[in-house]
């Protein structure tokens, strides 16, 4: 799994819109708008987006943020979205799981944090020591 450069994520941007579409927060808008932003946060590394596979066809896209909780100073690498286009052993998983934790202490993080909803992920996120306990709740505005 690599961090792709401005370059990549501008020839890569219809795939890498279409893994945030189908993998964004919960509480994540995806209009053109919306996508717009999220371009612009990784074009200017406020956020990053990783990927696996090659140019022609990708395996897995996720983008992270550094996220600081600003009253307690909590610095989490936030997990914002994980989509597979391929199913990957869950060995292959935890191997990028691995190289996004090593990047999480490079840059002085306290934890990895993710929304987790799909109970099959739950699972294998437990299974390798993720405490999976919180429910996320969601009152859509709009």
């Amino acid at each position: 799994m690599v961090i792709l450069s401005n370059d990549q994520i501008g020839k890569r941007w219809g795939i890498i819109k279409s893994a945030i579409r189908l993998s964004a927060l919960p509480t994540a808008d995806t209009n053109e708008d919306k996508m717009t932003n999220m371009l612009k946060s990784l074009l200017s590394g406020r956020a990053l987006c990783w990927m696996s596979g090659n140019e022609r066809k990708p395996r897995t896209v996720l983008i992270t943020t550094i996220a600081v909780e600003e009253i307690s100073g909590t610095k989490n690498l936030l997990i914002y979205c994980a989509h597979g286009f391929e199913k990957e052993k869950s060995s292959t998983y935890m191997d990028m799981l691995e190289g996004i934790r090593r990047y999480a202490i490079e840059k002085k993080c306290d934890n990895i944090i993710s929304y987790v909803y799909h109970d099959d992920v739950k699972g294998l996120l437990e299974k390798y020591g993720a405490r999976c306990e919180y429910t996320l709740a969601v009152f859509p505005l709009n």
